[in-house]
């Protein structure tokens, strides 16, 4: 399905019923995480056959916030329990979260965005085929930061949190549409 069609397709879809969950909060003691965590929320679309699922997830960080979206091929059957994809969601959230700080030049706010990012989505990102190097990464990053080069580490962090957004989206193929 092409991104035109998918556009469409959700542009005509209704929404069958909203459903509302709460975000865990971001870990208190975790300094290098200080950011926020919003109302997540569940749409369901239907068209014809083909029903997709839109879960959206908001996060914040100094004043400001940003929307994480993923939509789903299929509903998935375990209603009344978060989604395996709400912390993609939220991942995807705190990717546009750094992508704004880093804009602004406000890079110790998009280290700790691509930070809370990395932290949300977790270990399990990567088809098994892949071989991955984002944990190098991760230390030239630490080692740029510590050197007092924290556009570079801001920049190295973005960088890694957005290749193993689209490594999840590789590995969850069939289940996600976008």
């Amino acid at each position: 399905m092409t991104r035109r069609e998918l556009i469409t397709l959700l542009g005509s879809a209704a929404v069958s019923w909203p459903l509302t969950a709460r975000a865990s909060e971001a870990d208190p003691s975790n300094s290098r995480q200080s950011a926020t965590s919003a109302v997540q929320k569940l749409h369901q679309f239907a068209q014809a056959s083909t029903t997709l699922q839109r879960l959206a997830v908001e996060r914040s960080f100094a004043g400001y916030s940003a929307t994480g979206t993923v939509v789903l091929r299929q509903p998935e059957a375990n209603e009344g329990t978060a989604s395996p994809h709400l912390k993609f969601a939220g991942s995807r959230a705190w990717l546009a979260l750094s992508e704004q700080r880093m804009a602004a030049q406000d890079y110790t706010g998009a280290i700790a965005c691509a930070h809370a990012g990395l932290q949300e989505l977790g270990p399990r990102y990567a088809p098994g085929a892949v071989i991955d190097d984002t944990d190098l990464k991760l230390l030239a990053a630490d080692e740029r930061l510590r050197t007092g080069h924290a556009q570079d580490a801001a920049a190295i962090m973005l960088r890694i949190l957005t290749m193993r957004t689209q490594l999840y989206v590789e590995l969850h193929a069939d289940e996600i549409a976008e």
